[in-house]
């Protein structure tokens, strides 16, 4: 049976959803069974038996021989936490915890090992990646991916039905200080369609260590959320809304809410990115998808090249556009026709813009023509920045490979 895992790991807590054969559409997973509250705090404790709690649990326990807090941000950070005597990466902690979600959801689903999981954080940079790679090993599968929040709120949205994403959708996300604003769209002129993601934010949108208690307070929060709604209507037309993080929760935004509900589709909950990021593990290979998202972390061209076979030219493409430049390479073998310079083609997502990159081979030894091996390789550095490398392989019998290698860099 097929089991996917979506695991958000925000700043205050982790969420997890699944994927499971006996349900149509992704169950988020409580520590305690029966409950409806699905967030886990990033807190880690140890008992004097050598026993492990998460949560809730090890927040508020007490009869622990250990115990750290905030351990994403510590882990995050690269922070070293005093334990068992040493002073000892947060990762490795953080690491433990993340084991034990994982095997809350083997045990309540009664499977061994998941066939994809999908971690999704709030950016994706070099510090999270870099995270993510000590994370590896602690999650139930061999497939596991890493995705921000903007890619699983584009998987979420379009796996809903065609009348929540027939205009903008807009998610509002409050943590009870800042305020941010992601709105997906479709650019249905393109083929495939193109989905988009756009952050706004508002930082300070309630002032620092602010406690609501007045109603002044909430209506004030009310008034100035009015008006950004009114901005994002009065922009573009909006099908459906989400309102996510637990400052929602601890504030009253009846003004607000009222004038979002007024004529389109408005849901609220903590579970939208890690339901996303299960989304996106079911149809991450899904050839028949009919869009796809162009997001910060995608590579923003095509790098392809032009070869000869018995057929004629024909186009390979060594990166594509679309994927995460983290994830993603090419390699291939050619026979070069003649010269010493190879032709790069990089094209634009939508096919409607190329441009051609001719990297000189200095100092190729000199044979015939049809006569130098190559091996090219394509890695992105980035976004919009691919580094190629070209290795002399010789010809057989008849040319010694020199393995020379040039290296290049390419822009978009």
């Amino acid at each position: 049976m097929s089991y996917e895992l979506g695991i958000d790991l925000n700043q205050k807590y982790a969420v997890l959803s699944v994927n499971s054969p006996a349900h149509d559409e992704p169950e988020t997973l409580s520590l305690k069974e029966g409950s409806e509250v699905f967030v886990i705090p990033y807190a880690l404790s140890r008992y004097f038996d050598g026993g492990w709690e998460i949560g809730y649990e090890a927040a508020n326990g007490t009869d622990f021989e250990f115990r750290v807090d905030d351990l994403f941000e510590k882990a995050l950070s690269g922070k070293r936490v005093f334990f068992d005597g040493r002073n000892t990466d947060a990762a490795e902690l953080f690491e433990i915890f993340i084991r034990n979600i994982c095997s809350a959801a083997r045990i309540r689903y009664d499977f061994d090992e998941s066939d994809r999981v999908v971690v999704t954080m709030p950016k994706v940079t070099k510090t999270e990646l870099a995270l993510f790679e000590k994370l590896r090993g602690a999650f139930p599968s061999s497939d596991v991916l890493l995705r921000d929040h903007k890619e699983v709120f584009a998987s979420y949205v379009m796996s809903q039905s065609p009348g929540i994403y027939k205009n903008a959708v807009y998610l509002y996300e409050f943590d009870g200080e800042d305020l941010k604003s992601l709105m997906f769209e479709r650019d249905e002129r393109l083929r495939p369609v193109v989905a988009k993601v756009k952050e706004e934010g508002f930082p300070g949108f309630a002032k620092k260590g602010r406690i609501l208690k007045s109603m002044q307070d909430s209506e004030e929060l009310d008034e100035a959320f009015v008006k950004i709604i009114k901005g994002h209507l009065d922009e573009r037309a909006v099908s459906a809304a989400y309102l996510v993080g637990d400052g929602f929760e601890n504030t009253d935004f009846k003004e607000s809410v009222a004038l979002l509900c007024d004529g389109r589709r408005v849901f609220a909950g903590q579970n939208l990115y890690s339901k996303g990021a299960c989304c996106l593990a079911m149809h991450v290979n899904d050839q028949k998808k009919d869009y796809v998202y162009l997001g910060e972390s995608k590579t923003k061209a095509n790098l392809c090249l032009e070869v000869k076979d018995i057929s004629g030219f024909k186009r390979v493409t060594l990166i594509s556009a679309g994927e995460n430049w983290y994830e993603t390479e090419g390699e291939v073998e050619v026979i070069s026709e003649e010269g010493d310079s190879v032709e790069f083609l990089l094209i634009s997502p939508d096919g409607t813009q190329t441009r051609t990159e001719v990297l000189e081979l200095d100092d190729l030894p000199e044979r015939e023509n049809r006569t130098t091996r190559l091996c090219i390789t394509a890695r992105p550095l980035s976004e919009n920045i691919f580094f190629l490398t070209v290795r002399d392989l010789g010809f057989g019998e008849l040319y010694e490979a020199t393995n020379k290698t040039w290296e290049f860099r390419v822009t978009v």
